[in-house]
């Protein structure tokens, strides 16, 4: 929980440095379900690599994201809990944060394409 606040806070001060104060709040909050989503799928693709037939109904691919979403603002933002995030020194000050921040939605990415490139070759019968 901690890390999820404390990305909360870094990309909302990141939101508010390039200018979109006004939408900061759910902007944060959406950027952190994309990487999540985006991890999910980087585990069922590299599952998916060693031949496990998954059948993910269309539903769940569909409630996955909105269930996401609205945990995440009862988590982050339903009853401005966002002010004490954001105003949390610890938060603020944290280096390390910066680059769990910068390091997770990156290698998010990378494991994605990773995954894909990996599985264009196991179609293709090179692997």
């Amino acid at each position: 929980m901690k890390i999820l606040k404390l990305l909360y806070c870094k990309y909302y001060w990141f939101q508010v440095k390039v200018g979109n104060a006004d939408i900061a709040v759910f902007s944060a909050m959406i950027l952190i379900a994309i990487i999540i989503i985006i991890i999910a799928l980087d585990i069922l693709m590299i599952i998916g690599l060693f031949d496990f037939l998954i059948q993910i109904p269309v539903e769940i691919i569909v409630v996955f994201p909105v269930m996401l979403i609205v945990l995440l603002y009862f988590l982050l933002i339903h009853n401005q809990k966002y002010k004490r995030i954001i105003n949390n020194d610890e938060f603020k000050k944290d280096k390390k944060g910066n680059r769990i921040a910068i390091v997770l939605p990156l290698s998010a990415f990378l494991l994605f394409i990773f995954a894909t490139i990996l599985k264009i070759l196991q179609n293709n019968e090179v692997i």
